[in-house]
C-alpha cells in the first residue's frame, strides 16, 4: 500500500517542478525557450518516442493486434518516420515564433496549480478538441479538394501509430493543431491566463491517446478510460483503436470519438460491421 501513500501526497507541483528544473538546465530561465522545449519535448516524448515503441516492440504485442498480418504498405512506416522528425524540427520554429502571442496568457514557473484546476482544463479541452476534431476530418472526407490533402494520411489503410501526425501541413494545421490547442485558446478569452504545467500534462494526455488510438492494437489498458466519451463500444468489447481502426481500413465513417460519431449518426456502417462480426462468430460456434 505504499504507492497509494506516495499517490495520495503527489501534487501537481511534485510532478512538474522536476520537469521545469530539467528544461532550465538545459535551455536557461528565458520563458520563450522553456515554453518551446516544453512543448516540443512533450511531443517528442510522447509521440515520437511511443511511436518507435509501439513500432520496435510490435511482434510482443501481437495479441492485442487488431487485424493480425495487417500491415501498411512497404517504406510507408519509414516515410511517416521522417516526417515526424522534420515536423518535430519545424514545430521548434513554430513555437519559438507564437511566443509573443502565447506570452500574455502563460504562466511559467515551477509552482504548479491544483489538481481541480488540471482536471477542469483537460475536461474542457478534450471536450473541445472533439468538437473541432470531428468537423474538421470530416469536411476533410466530404469536401473534394481537402480530400485531396487527406489521403496522404490514408495511405495508412492499417494503422500504425507513427499514422497520428503523417498528414498533409494544411490538415496537420486545421484539423489537429488547432483542435488540440482550441481549448487553450477559448480558455485565454474567456477566463485568462494558464500556467504552463496545465498545457504540459493535457498535451502529455492528448498526444499519448491519439498515438493509441492509431497503433493498431486494443490494449487491455488503455489512456481512453479517462474520458466518458470514448467508453462507447457498441457491448462488443471493442475499444476506440479499433473505432478508428475501421475508418482507415474501411475509409467511411468514424470521423471523431465513439460518442460525436453516435451523436452526429456517422457510425452506422461501424456498427452494422460489428453486429455482422458478432453473427459470424456465433455461427461458428453452433458449427463447432
Amino acid at each position: 500500500m505504499g504507492w497509494l501513500c506516495c499517490l495520495k501526497h503527489t501534487t501537481p507541483t511534485t510532478l512538474w517542478a522536476p520537469i521545469y528544473d530539467l528544461v532550465v538546465s538545459l535551455v536557461g530561465k528565458d520563458d520563450r525557450l522553456i515554453f518551446t522545449a516544453v512543448m516540443v519535448g512533450v511531443e517528442f516524448v510522447c509521440f515520437l518516442c511511443l511511436s518507435c515503441l509501439l513500432w520496435l516492440f510490435e511482434d510482443h504485442l501481437s495479441r492485442w493486434r487488431i487485424e493480425k498480418k495487417k500491415d501498411p504498405k512497404s517504406g510507408l512506416v519509414k516515410s511517416a518516420f521522417n516526417n515526424a522528425f522534420v515536423a518535430i524540427f519545424t514545430h521548434i520554429l513554430i513555437y519559438y515564433m507564437m511566443w509573443p502571442a502565447w506570452k500574455p496568457n502563460l504562466i511559467i514557473n515551477a509552482e504548479a496549480p491544483s489538481w481541480k484546476m488540471f482536471l477542469i482544463f483537460n475536461y474542457f479541452s478534450f471536450a473541445t478538441n472533439e468538437v473541432f476534431f470531428y468537423f474538421a476530418h470530416r469536411l476533410f472526407h466530404e469536401i473534394p479538394a481537402l480530400y485531396k490533402l487527406h489521403k496522404q494520411h490514408h495511405e495508412f489503410n492499417f494503422t500504425k501509430g507513427i499514422a497520428a501526425e503523417y498528414a498533409h501541413i494544411a490538415e496537420g494545421i486545421l484539423s489537429n493543431f488547432l483542435p488540440t490547442l482550441s481549448g487553450a485558446i477559448i480558455w485565454f478569452k474567456v477566463v485568462g491566463p494558464l500556467h504552463l504545467s496545465i498545457l504540459f500534462f493535457y498535451l502529455l494526455i492528448r498526444l499519448i491517446e491519439t498515438t493509441e488510438n492509431h497503433s493498431g492494437f486494443n490494449f487491455p489498458i488503455t489512456i481512453n478510460w479517462l474520458f466518458p466519451t470514448h467508453w462507447f463500444d457498441y457491448g462488443r468489447n471493442r475499444g476506440v483503436s479499433s473505432f478508428h481502426y475501421f475508418h482507415h481500413s474501411h475509409n467511411t465513417g468514424n470521423y471523431g470519438t465513439p460518442f460525436m460519431d453516435w451523436l452526429m449518426g456517422t457510425d452506422k456502417t461501424y456498427r452494422k460491421f460489428v453486429d455482422q462480426e458478432v453473427e459470424k462468430r456465433k455461427k461458428l460456434k453452433k458449427e463447432d
